[in-house]
């Protein structure tokens, strides 16, 4: 009489098989492949798990052009994707996309030359704000608060970027769409460093940006900017109709680019905000200079 059984599969790290693998049961991985693995992802453990969906990060520039997309891997920690289309490059990691300010400068006096003109001081207690040395310094003294706050002009659903210094001690960023609020970013502590970046969604035609401390230290802010937020964009020569045929090959930062009309081309990576895209200058070529009228001189 026969039995029916029901082998347990352990794991899948074999992976899948090709069909003219499908008899070789004296293979050891035998047992751990597959014929088909659709819609999911193998675990080092060797168990499968379905993977992710899809995650809608930005629209493509152009609703009416096709595009492309192209991966590109700089190192196992960081990864791009590179939205290729008519006459342009955009570039996209960490499920976003890369996003520069528009150049328009929102803040008045965020770099405090030589004073603190264009800031309200919004201090309680003992707290007070002043200008120290080419900064800001805000101390919440024994019992207050030190608090700093300056509107910008908005539009109401546009996305921004705020960049900051912060030096000798941390300082609270709250962001909100009327004076002294923080409906827009509740209060963030931002530890000492250069560059500290936020985007936020403006509500209302002012942002009012408030920096407070509220500890008997004196923190320094310094470099305060806020800018419309742009995609960071490269122009190319590739137009829509040549897209199909762009052939790619990587090299660490450089993915060179080919195409049936056009030369060989390169994109180098210099930092997430550094893209730069060029024909490649062949110098000399593969051969010397032609040399037309040979001396020859017999040696004996």
């Amino acid at each position: 009489m026969a039995i029916r059984t029901h082998p347990i599969f352990t794991a899948f790290s074999a992976g899948v098989w090709s069909p003219d693998l499908e008899g070789r049961v004296d293979l050891p991985e035998y047992r751990y492949g597959c014929k088909e693995i659709k819609n999911a992802i193998v675990k080092p453990q060797g168990g499968i798990v379905g993977r992710g969906g899809f995650h809608f990060v930005a629209p493509a520039k152009y609703p009416d052009r096709l595009c492309r997309v192209v991966g590109f891997k700089y190192s196992d920690l960081q990864n791009y994707i590179i939205e290729i289309g008519h006459l342009y490059m955009r570039f996209y990691m960490d499920k976003g996309r890369i996003e520069i300010g528009d150049g328009t400068e929102l803040v008045t006096n965020g770099t405090f030359d030589s004073n603190i003109t264009g800031w309200t001081d919004l201090s309680t207690g003992t707290g007070s704000i002043a200008w120290s040395s080419g900064h800001m310094r805000i101390s919440g003294g024994t019992n207050g608060v030190g608090w700093a706050q300056q509107g910008a002009t908005t539009v109401a659903d546009s996305v921004y970027i705020l960049k900051f210094d912060i030096a000798a001690f941390p300082i609270t960023v709250r962001i909100g769409s009327t004076t002294a609020n923080n409906d827009i970013l509740k209060d963030t502590v931002f530890g000492i460093s250069t560059g500290q970046t936020i985007f936020f969604t403006a509500r209302s035609t002012t942002t009012f940006i408030q920096f407070w401390n509220s500890n008997n230290n004196l923190a320094q802010l310094d470099n305060v900017s806020c800018q419309l937020s742009i995609p960071y964009e490269i122009a190319t020569d590739y137009e829509e109709k040549d897209l199909d045929l762009l052939a790619f090959a990587q090299d660490d930062e450089n993915l060179y680019i080919a195409h049936p009309l056009y030369p060989p081309a390169i994109l180098t990576r210099n930092s997430n905000t550094d893209w730069i895209w060029k024909y490649i200058d062949f110098i000399d070529g593969p051969y010397e200079d032609e040399i037309y009228f040979p001396t020859i001189t017999p040696s004996w």
